[in-house]
This record gives structure tokens, sequence and C-alpha cells, in this order.
């Protein structure tokens, strides 16, 4: 299997940071601190993977909805985001035109394919998430480029290797039906992913999952690969009780087989 593009970098999409221990964008007299924290974001339109086999695929985000920090074990409520990507230092800015570096790493991927698969003769969705215990760290370059006030503005580049498992799982089924098809020699894949250049801001946009971070990416980030990604947001309230997203896989699946059941019984 390879990525459209072979060594395209489709998750270019670092640039979210929610704060662990330090929330935001710290500033003093001399310096800006982006605090160390986990990046929150939805996948676009256009992301697209190539299978030996099964050709050009076109996936969707699953939103999540909740995520454990894995430091305090609180359960925070991410929205829509389907891709989580954790940076892992603290990086002070003493001035503008300073550049800092971080390790990251990928916590979270949920994506699901658009169009279903034909094996044999059964009709198989294609899910991804990360591989367990098997996520190389990455770098990511932030640099400060203006500061006004409280409003610091920047860009930031990354370089990383992630490695993934694709889940083909019958429509209609769970992730426990779950198979790996016999003319690929393994579901898990590593990649090589980056951005390069993408801006980000101190100012948190509308709806942001947790506005005090003090780092967003701006509009949709510009990355080598198709997988296109902006900032996730939260939902209403009342639309995360009420969603089966925030209950995970398991709760996507059932709702699928569920609608299944349903065409049947009015046909």
């Amino acid at each position: 299997m390879g990525f459209i593009g072979k060594t395209a970098s489709v998750f270019g999409v670092v640039g979210l940071s929610a704060s662990i221990a330090t929330l935001g964008v710290v500033q003093s007299a001399s310096a800006v601190t982006v605090g160390a924290g986990f990046d929150f974001f939805k996948t676009g339109d256009g992301a697209k993977f190539e299978f030996d086999g099964f050709g050009e695929i076109e996936f969707e985000g699953v939103p999540v909805g909740t995520f454990v920090l894995p430091d305090s074990s609180e359960t925070i409520n991410v929205g829509n985001a389907d891709t989580i990507v954790q940076r892992k230092q603290d990086v002070t800015l003493d001035n503008v035109g300073d550049s800092g570096m971080t390790d990251i790493e990928v916590r979270v991927l949920s994506l699901k394919s658009k169009q279903s698969v034909t094996i044999g003769e059964e009709e198989f969705d294609i899910f991804t998430e990360v591989t367990p215990d098997d996520s190389p760290d990455g770098k990511m370059t932030i640099t400060l480029d203006s500061l006004n006030g409280n409003v610091a503005k920047g860009t930031f580049n990354s370089e990383f290797t992630f490695n993934f498992t694709a889940l083909f799982v019958p429509v209609g089924g769970t992730k426990e039906d779950a198979i790996c098809p016999e003319l690929l020699n393994s579901c898990n894949f590593p990649q090589s992913l980056g951005a390069d250049n993408a801006m980000w801001t101190s100012q948190a946009p509308s709806a942001a999952i947790q506005p005090d971070k003090g780092f967003f990416t701006v509009g949709v980030v510009p990355h080598r690969g198709i997988h296109p990604t902006s900032n996730a947001i939260a939902p209403e309230p009342l639309t995360i009780l009420g969603s089966a997203t925030a209950l995970g896989f398991g709760a996507f699946f059932k709702k699928q087989s569920s609608r299944k059941r349903n065409k049947k019984d009015v046909s």
C-alpha cells in the first residue's frame, strides 16, 4: 500500500495545540512560550490513500467525541476532531523571528472510506486507527513571526513517521469483525509525513475546543500530501450528549448496522 504520491505527507496537521501543564501561549516582556499539549483537528474533503489491489480510496473523518489525556486521565470533549497529535515539549521564543522545536506524535487517527470495497462476494468499509505502541516521534519547528499585544502569529514545519492500521470491516459489521485481506502483506503501514510553512496564531477561532490553548492553525493547513485539515470545533452541549460518535468506534458501527436492518424491514 502507498499513499498518493508514495512519499506524500498526508497528515500535515500538527498546528493545533492544547497545553498540558501550561495552558496556551505564555508571554513575558522578552519571550513567548507555546505550551506542550495536544492538537485537535478535523479532516477535510479530498483525503485519499492508495492501497495495492484496491486502488485510490477516498476517506472522511469519524469524530471521536472524547479523548483521555494520558498524563491526567481526564476525559475531555474534543468535538468533531478525528485526528489528534501530541506536542511533547514547551517551545519558548525569545524574540520575533526566533524558532523552537518540539517532538510530536500522532495519538488518534479516525477515518472511514467513503466507498466500500469488494472482497470476494462481500462489501467492506475501511477504517483507520493508530497502530498501538508503534508510532515513532517526529519533529515540529515553530517560528514566531509577529507579536501584536496578546496575539502571536507565526509559521510551523513538521517531519515525522506515522504508523497506522487499516481495518477492513464488513458493511454493517463491527470493529471486532475486521479482517486484513490476503492480497495485502500487512494492514499496518508506516508513512513519512510533514507540513511546510503552515500558519498558526494564538487567537482562538470560533467554537474552538479549548479556546485558552493559544495555538491554532489558520485555515486549511498547507501540506505535502492529500489529507487537508482544519481546526476542530466543539459542538453545542446538547449535541454532544446525543452524539453516537462520542461513544467511540463501537457505537458508530452499531449505528451503521441498525440502519442496514431498518432498510431491510422497510423493504
